[in-house]
């Protein structure tokens, strides 16, 4: 299976979990962030593979956290590992 097939199986994975619940939303969000970090992925790849399964992309010159296409789980996820970053 080729990286982009595991992408896409992502984002409908998420797509899938996001409407099972909040609860069940951000467990899937820290398995990723916790996988990421086990791997070695700097803060930055890691937010970038949050937006790519998200389905989030922002304008040239914008970060990844300030992308309109976020709601507010998103939000408070990205403020969540942003600070916890920032340790």
């Amino acid at each position: 299976m080729d990286n982009v097939q595991n992408l896409e199986d992502l984002k409908k994975s998420y797509k899938n979990i996001k409407n099972l619940g909040d609860t069940e939303r951000l467990e899937f969000l820290d398995s990723i962030v916790l996988y990421c970090e086990h791997i070695g992925f700097t803060f930055d790849k890691i937010m970038f593979i949050l937006a790519l399964i998200r389905n989030v992309t922002p304008e040239p010159g914008q970060k990844f956290t300030e992308c309109d296409g976020y709601d507010d789980i998103d939000i408070e996820f990205n403020k969540k590992i942003t600070e916890k970053q920032r340790k």
